[in-house]
Order: C-alpha cells, then sequence, then structure tokens
C-alpha cells in the first residue's frame, strides 16, 4: 500500500487508526496503517517507517479543505504537523 492509496481509501479506514510512512514522503512510499501502541512505538508491519498522520487529522483536512490532493497531505505533515 502507498501514501496515495491510504489518503485514496481514507474514508473506509478507522479514524483512530495512524498511518506510518517510509521517507522520504512521497505518494508512492510504502504506507501502514494501525493502531498506535500504547508505548508510541511503531507497530509490526511499520518497521522501516515513520509516524506520518492520524487518520483523523487526514478527515479533517478534507473535511475543512474539501478537495486535497495526496501531495498538498504530504506537504501539511512535513511543514505543519
Amino acid at each position: 500500500m502507498t501514501l496515495s492509496d491510504v489518503i485514496k481509501n481514507i474514508a473506509s479506514i478507522d479514524a483512530d487508526m495512524t498511518i506510518y510512512a517510509k521517507t522520504p514522503w512521497l505518494e508512492d512510499s510504502p504506507a501502514f496503517v494501525d493502531y498506535e501502541p500504547d508505548d508510541g512505538s511503531v507497530p509490526d508491519g511499520a518497521e522501516n517507517m515513520e509516524y506520518f498522520l492520524e487518520v483523523f487529522i487526514v478527515n479533517q483536512l478534507l473535511e475543512d479543505i474539501g478537495n486535497i490532493d495526496c501531495q498538498r497531505i504530504i506537504d501539511y505533515a512535513i511543514n505543519d504537523a
């Protein structure tokens, strides 16, 4: 799964989950979505990836801005999160 895939399917993902992705963050970067472990570590399956954004934040961006593409969400994660 890529970051682009995650963003395209964000409506079907539990808002309590977190997105992890391999850096550098690009639309085709490998991504993984899971619940963040209580200790704040990276969950199994997201090895060599870093925290990207929580799903609820992406949902909020989509609600606030409307039609937003994957690159703008990446830019937000890099510059504003």
